[in-house]
């Protein structure tokens, strides 16, 4: 069992973690655009506002990815879980609005 067991853990592990990079890569990419789009990559405050526009939603990519690959029943299809994922999705967007908010690029708006 012992050789198996550590088959099936590195394979888990080679698919999680390039899935991150992944998401990592595509979160960059869109920040840049992002930043592109307002002003210049090379203006500090439009590349802050990518970075937490893009970089946050990516994080919790990142960690819905790794959670359920580690524990599938968070992402199954139940009153609990949904119950669940709405106050944490409710509590992810105050977050992530009051943090688009700090970067004073949106303040004029």
């Amino acid at each position: 069992m012992g050789t198996a067991w550590n088959d099936y853990r590195s394979a888990g592990l080679r698919f999680r973690f390039p899935a991150v990079a992944v998401i990592s890569l595509l979160c960059g990419g869109l920040a840049l655009a992002t930043a592109s789009e307002c002003h210049s990559i090379a203006h500090l405050p439009s590349l802050v506002y990518g970075i937490v526009l893009w970089g946050w939603w990516g994080c919790v990519a990142g960690v819905l990815w790794m959670l359920g690959s580690r524990k599938p029943f968070i992402l199954n299809f139940s009153p609990a879980s949904v119950a669940l994922h709405v106050f944490f999705g409710s509590l992810a967007g105050a977050i992530h609005l009051l943090l688009l908010g700090s970067t004073g690029f949106i303040a004029g708006a």
